[in-house]
């Protein structure tokens, strides 16, 4: 094979990894994976039972505890108010869908259920006090002090006026090559430096070198995967994001595959066919 056609395809691995990349961004920060992710660190939050005491001096006992703060309703409110941050971060957006006087109205509601299904009556300020404190100890309070996805954006990185609007624009940056448009023209970049290749390739059999161009960077990052997943020590978090990876990888190996495929079908065919003439 010609030496431009080695540099071309060296070239296309880079472009491959560039697909990888941003498929993996745009995959995994969708709304939906996000709310999944954040669904997935709340149920493996375990409550401590030193987190109880505050609820004991209003009567409630561990199994109230327990029903109020690892209930569907509480979980799936703390998991939606996390995935809305995430979504301030990933897409840049300029609100929160839920507001404070919403988020803490559910949790009462929650509250006065669990107290009434346990026998406990619960006056004004005791009510008052237990949706405080429930709305501390479940994290809700801390991502409550930030009213704006713009104030969250800044507050997360601790930032001092002069890099504010470095902050910005680094995230706005994000949030816009998180958008599947990134990966589709990589991929449209990709496949037109594999049509170069076969064109400069001068009848020679270059099948394995394309394919081999989406399969090597996909099965190094399969394998990493793989390993990450399986570590004894890692979060429910990391779990998920790299099995999103293994994904992401798993479908560049088998783009690899086909295009091996479609080369033999179409362009070794009419290399046999030009030799024979």
């Amino acid at each position: 094979m010609p030496a431009v056609c080695r540099a071309l395809q060296v070239f296309s691995i880079i472009l491959f990894i560039f697909v990888l990349f941003f498929s993996l961004l745009s995959y995994a920060t969708t709304e939906k994976n996000l709310s999944r992710m954040t669904r997935v660190y709340v149920d493996d939050v375990e409550i401590d039972k030193q987190y109880f005491d505050g609820y004991y001096l209003y009567d409630f006992t561990e199994d109230m505890c327990r029903e109020l703060l690892e209930g569907e309703k509480m979980k799936a409110l703390t998991s939606d108010i996390m995935k809305e941050r995430l979504m301030a971060i990933f897409h840049n957006t300029s609100k929160f869908d839920y507001t404070e006087e919403e988020i803490k109205s559910t949790i009462h509601d929650e509250v006065v259920r669990v107290a009434k299904e346990g026998g406990v009556e619960l006056k004004s300020e005791g009510l008052e006090a237990v949706v405080d404190y429930t709305c501390d100890i479940s994290g809700i309070s801390t991502m409550l002090k930030f009213k704006t996805p713009a104030q969250y954006r800044t507050a997360i990185y601790d930032a001092d006026r002069e890099s504010i609007d470095y902050i910005n624009s680094f995230l706005v940056t994000l949030s816009k090559i998180s958008s599947p448009l990134y990966a589709v023209f990589m991929l449209v970049l990709y496949l037109g430096s594999l049509v170069i290749l076969v064109f400069l390739s001068n009848r020679f059999d270059v099948s394995f070198s394309i394919a081999n161009t989406a399969i090597y960077p996909s099965l190094a990052i399969f394998a990493f995967s793989i390993g990450e997943i399986f570590m004894p020590d890692a979060s429910v978090v990391t779990d998920y994001i790299f099995r999103k990876v293994l994904v992401v990888s798993g479908a560049g190996v088998i783009l690899g595959i086909l295009l091996l495929v479609i080369y033999n079908h179409f362009f070794n065919k009419k290399i046999g066919k030009d030799s024979l003439e």
